[in-house]
């Protein structure tokens, strides 16, 4: 039973070695590279653009909210933007393992003592975090 074993392997893998050289078969195993890299930068410039707009939002809001020059109604929903751009510019970072700053609308820091037990800066991040990271990060530890 062994040596059929060895015998079998042994064909798989001379089969495997002609289907590389065999020129129809280097062409269908790159193809399926180049459509997985394309896939992935797809994905990274789409992902980099997101970014980019978030980032582009929050200096606006930054702006808007720095001058005060808008009705009280206006300015708390600026205020409100603000902290969701932040959190998912915040969990975005730690998705792609860039070292994390706490924005400081999300900081409890200015906050009495007592409110830094609720600190909500972990479950933003479980919270938002892809399913596909959470998995990641969930076999990585």
């Amino acid at each position: 039973m062994i040596k059929t074993l060895d015998f079998e392997e042994n064909e798989l893998r001379s089969m495997a070695i002609q289907n590389v050289v065999n020129k129809q078969s280097c062409d269908e195993m790159f193809r399926n590279f180049s459509d997985e890299f394309t896939f992935t930068a797809a994905k990274m410039i789409q992902s980099k653009l997101f970014y980019k707009q978030k980032r582009m939002l929050l200096a606006q809001l930054q702006l808007l909210i720095s001058t005060k020059a808008f009705n009280p109604v206006v300015y708390m929903f600026a205020l409100r933007k603000r902290i969701e751009v932040s959190k998912e510019l915040m969990v975005t970072d730690v998705e792609q393992g860039n070292p994390v700053r706490i924005p400081a609308c999300l900081s409890q820091e200015k906050l009495p003592s007592s409110f830094r037990f609720y600190d909500p800066v972990i479950r933003i991040v479980k919270k938002n975090m892809t399913l596909h990271k959470k998995e990641y990060y969930a076999l990585k530890h």
